[in-house]
């Protein structure tokens, strides 16, 4: 029962995000032993045990927790689940350069090291794979290699140091395939041959990798460096241990596409979007970050409200803004197609107004009040949002605004959607909106300037429906 409040907190966001996940997307979850057991069993149950990627080790803490009774905690866990495993796609670290030293051979097709086609521990007799045992045939004199038996070559099969029949591990198949890839060399001290397989360096997909590790150990991951990360950018000791923008980054690194939609439920000082804006600049992808934060108060007597910080959230957008400002400067010139731009939204009410009366007891006095149906303290670009979000546009999409025949006018990504919330709009303001062509055309219905616009409101956009249709709207 200690544990019921975070579980009831957790279980359903990770069901939302298990829906927002895409195919071949992961989520990430940073977290310490007291809910590590029971976060496992909650992502087993709502996203598979087959997807479950990894539980890796993050040492974040080197000198360990000194305020622990028994043992010095100096790690968390980050748990990975993927929505759907056979499609999830991580990325490796790059080769260290004494790993690039074995790939000491060079060939037309790159550099290569070899690799014994011998298939080695595990599942490696030849009762294992019947099927991978068959004679390779090799010519003395050139070292030609054949599948097919000639007289005088010399017949090679996989066997066992102990004289057991062992198994290759490729395939008769794909030996045919990758022939140009075998190749013979005598074994040292013994007069007989062994194949081998040129590995290269760099194929179609890009220079070889290696798998990261379970254990991450770097120090850049220490949350101390989180901390002074944020002292730095800030100017003031603002938050207490913030994940380190470089942990992120190897994070968000993983991550094949470099344009990737990043979402973090629990934002804070928004070290996601520092890192994803980071990275960008490195590696001049076009990843996108969503931060999710309840605007929690600062405490009174924090260093965060003296500074007029009044809650969590103003925190982290004053960091983007000097986080992506920093990033732009230390880029330079590289810095022309990098977007560090943000926009904030917060969650309210529909802006409709609300209507607590049944049909049968609205009176005639009432009708007046029921003409507009916003309610009065919403702006335009709260009308806007809620357009997008019906119609299906990005709430990151590009919005401008204009005046047309003297009214402002909000145009979405190039004129895709134009809308006018202003009152008194005119034949003149809709025929000019209509000739540039939007996809869609927003209006008010309490906004018309009279009765007889809305009557000819259908027949002005039809005029000008020939090219390219209009669907118009009207809240």
């Amino acid at each position: 029962r200690f544990h019921t409040d975070w579980l009831n907190m957790m279980y359903p966001r990770l069901k939302v995000a298990r829906d927002l996940l895409t195919e071949d997307g992961v989520i990430f979850i940073s977290i310490d032993d007291n809910e590590c057991e029971n976060l496992r069993k909650i992502c087993d149950e709502i996203f598979g045990e087959d997807n479950c990627i990894s539980q890796l080790v993050i040492e974040n803490n080197p000198r360990g927790r000194q305020s622990d009774t028994f043992f010095a905690t100096s790690h968390e866990y980050l748990f990975a689940y993927s929505r759907q495993s056979s499609k999830c796609k991580i990325r490796g670290m790059s080769l260290s350069e004494i790993q690039k030293e074995e790939y000491k051979y060079q060939d037309d097709c790159g550099q290569y090291r070899l690799l014994g086609l011998r298939q080695r521990g595990a599942a490696s007799l030849r009762e294992d794979r019947p099927e991978m045992y068959f004679p390779i045939f090799v010519n003395k004199l050139t070292g030609d290699i054949s599948l097919i038996k000639h007289d005088g070559w010399e017949s090679v099969l996989p066997k066992k140091a102990d004289g057991r029949d062992g198994r290759w591990m490729w395939g008769k198949k794909k030996c045919e395939t990758d022939y140009n890839r075998l190749v013979a060399k005598l074994i040292k001290g013994r007069n007989e041959y062994d194949i081998f397989v040129k590995d290269y360096l760099s194929n179609e997909k890009g220079e070889r990798t290696r798998k990261y590790k379970t254990i991450w150990s770097d120090s850049r991951l220490n949350n101390q460096n989180g901390t002074q990360e944020v002292k730095r950018l800030l100017k003031g000791d603002y938050m207490s241990f913030p994940k380190s923008s470089a942990y992120i980054q190897m994070i968000i690194g993983l991550i094949a596409s470099s344009d990737s939609i990043i979402l973090d439920f629990f934002s804070g000082s928004a070290t996601t979007a520092h890192a994803v804006m980071q990275l960008n600049a490195e590696d001049g992808g076009g990843r996108k970050f969503i931060m999710v934060q309840l605007p929690e108060a600062t405490d009174e007597k924090s260093e965060a409200r003296k500074a007029g910080y009044q809650n969590i959230c103003e925190i982290g957008k004053e960091r983007i803004r000097r986080a992506g400002k920093k990033i732009r400067e230390a880029a330079g010139e590289d810095a022309q197609g990098l977007d560090t731009g943000f926009r904030v939204l917060k969650l309210d009410s529909s802006n409709m107004a609300e209507v607590f009366y049944t049909p049968e007891k609205v009176e005639e006095g009432l009708l007046d009040s029921l003409v507009d149906n916003i309610k009065p303290d919403r702006t335009g670009e709260d009308l806007l949002f809620q357009v997008m979000l019906e119609l299906g546009i990005a709430l990151s999409a590009r919005i401008a605004r204009r005046e047309i025949a003297g009214k402002t006018v909000y145009a979405v990504d190039e004129d895709y959607l134009l809308a006018c919330f202003d009152a008194d709009v005119n034949e003149t303001t809709i025929e000019e909106m209509a000739k540039r062509q939007p996809t869609h055309l927003v209006i008010r219905d309490a906004s018309a300037a009279s009765d007889s616009v809305l009557d000819n409101f259908s027949q002005i956009i039809a005029s000008y429906s020939n090219e390219k249709p209009i669907t118009t709207h009207i809240l």
